[in-house]
């Protein structure tokens, strides 16, 4: 596969307008902001790189959060759907609100681990990821090696793209030999 990084460049400024106007994040961010305690809230992944390219999220991942928002969700008729191992899930109308149990720090792309606190309206993104479009793992353990490659086409229908040696670290990080594993085109 050839990789051709995409060159985007960053305007963290216009990055956080989008996000502090996105209509979802406004009314989140009004309804804990009534509250006193005004911890971090942050939401992290997917629905960041969503809101700034224009895309409209399908859920909301939470990876800072109180208890005090757990509860203004139930109060704001966000309805409890379930609780796994890896997230509580909360939705109303068509938002979905997850409150995951695991930090960003865990996430496994650095792209994956950009996030926006919806208190103080910062974003916080790996700026190389983002303006080349290319998928850096944050760790070579099996387990983030592991679920690198299960996200992969995730990743890759936002555009973001692996490049072969690094995909080839990967399988070689599971001592995967001679196997070809059921993910389909690295980039496709």
């Amino acid at each position: 596969m050839g990789f051709r990084p995409k060159q985007n460049k960053m305007d963290i400024k216009k990055a956080e307008e989008k996000l502090k106007a996105h209509i979802i994040v406004k009314e989140l961010r009004d309804m804990y902001m009534k509250e006193k305690y005004r911890n971090n809230l942050t939401f992290a992944g997917g629905a960041v790189l969503d809101i700034i390219e224009g895309r409209e999220p399908k859920d909301f991942d939470f990876v800072e959060y109180s208890s005090v928002f757990e509860e203004l969700l139930v109060t704001n008729k966000y309805n409890f759907i379930r609780e796994t191992r890896s997230a509580i899930t909360y939705q109303k109308d068509s938002t979905i609100i997850q409150l995951l149990k695991r930090g960003i720090h865990e996430f496994e792309y650095k792209i994956s681990q950009a996030s926006y606190d919806i208190v103080i309206e910062r974003l916080s993104i790996h700026i190389p990821s983002y303006d080349n479009k290319i998928l850096i793992p944050t760790s070579f353990s099996k387990e983030i090696a592991l679920d690198c490659l299960y996200r992969l086409p995730h990743w890759n229908k936002k555009g973001y793209q692996i490049d072969d040696i690094t995909y080839k670290s990967l399988i070689d990080t599971l001592n995967v030999k001679n196997k070809i594993l059921p993910i389909g085109d690295i980039n496709s």
